[in-house]
C-alpha cells in the first residue's frame, strides 16, 4: 500500500508496525519549517506506529546532533567509496524499539560498501541503491510489516517485494506516490510464494541487483566474523 500523506501525521494505528526502514529528508530547503521541528514529529509519529524496530538513514553532517538528542542503539554505515567523493558515507541509525526484538541478535554487519545510483538510472534525486535495502531489510528477521513515510522512489518496497515482506508507504508529493507504485508494480510475480520457506533458506540476491551496482562489501560485527 502506497499512499500520498505527511509523515507527521501518519494515518495508522499504534504499535501497527513491525520495522519503519526510510530515508528521511536531509537538507533544510526539502521541508517546510524548521528542521528539527519537522524531525520531532516524524520521530514521535514512527515511534507511534513501531512495536520492533526504526532504521534511519542520515546525513553525516547532522550525526553530531543526532547522537546528542535522539541515541541509537546502533549505528551502520553505508559507505558509497569514489562513487560519490563529496559525500562518501552515510550514518544508518538503528532504534530498538522493544526489549522483545533485541535488533543486536540480528544484525550481523554495520559496514554496507555499496555504489550509489547515479546518472541515467536515477529517477528521484535522492534515490538509494535497491541492493543496500534489500542487504540490510533482509537481516531483520520476523519483521514482515514495513513501513516507509518518505517512499521516494520506491526503492524500499520494490526491496520489500523482493523479500515478501508487506509494505506500507507514504510520500507528500504524489507524483512520487505514483513512481513507487509503478516500480512497486513492476517487481510483482518475480519471486515466487514460498520457495524461500521451500529452499529452507534465506532469499537469494537477484542478479540484476548485482549487476547495477559493485559486488557487496560487508564487514561483520565483533564477534560475528563470517
Amino acid at each position: 500500500m502506497i499512499m500520498n500523506a505527511n509523515a507527521i501525521k501518519l494515518p495508522l494505528e499504534d504499535l501497527s508496525i513491525d520495522l519503519t526502514f526510510t530515508s528521511v529528508p536531509f537538507k533544510d530547503q526539502d521541508v517546510e519549517g524548521d528542521y528539527w521541528t519537522n524531525y520531532d514529529q516524524w520521530m514521535q509519529e514512527i515511534s507511534r506506529v513501531t512495536r520492533k524496530a526504526i532504521c534511519i538513514i542520515q546525513s553525516a553532517t547532522r550525526l553530531n546532533y543526532l547522537m546528542q538528542h535522539y541515541p541509537p542503539k546502533r549505528v551502520m554505515v553505508w559507505g558509497k567509496g569514489i562513487s560519490c567523493y563529496a559525500w562518501r558515507w552515510n550514518p544508518i541509525l538503528v532504534y530498538q524499539v522493544s526489549d522483545n526484538y533485541k535488533v543486536n541478535k540480528y544484525i550481523w554487519c554495520d559496514t554496507f560498501g555499496v555504489q550509489a545510483v547515479q546518472g541515467k538510472w536515477k529517477s528521484h534525486k535522492y534515490q538509494d541503491p535497491e541492493l543496500l535495502y534489500y542487504t540490510i531489510l533482509k537481516m531483520f528477521k520476523g519483521c514482515e510489516i514495513v513501513l516507509d513515510p518518505f517512499v521516494g522512489s520506491g526503492t524500499t518496497a520494490a526491496a520489500c517485494q523482493r523479500l515478501e515482506k508487506k509494505f506500507i508507504g507514504f510520500d507528500l508529493d504524489f507524483d512520487c506516490c505514483k513512481m513507487a507504485r509503478k516500480r512497486e508494480a513492476e517487481h510483482e510475480g518475480e519471486m515466487q510464494p514460498g520457495t524461500c520457506a521451500q529452499a529452507a533458506a534465506e532469499p537469494a540476491m537477484p542478479a540484476e541487483l548485482r549487476n547495477k551496482n559493485v559486488p557487496l562489501r560487508m564487514r561483520s560485527a565483533p564477534g560475528k566474523e563470517k
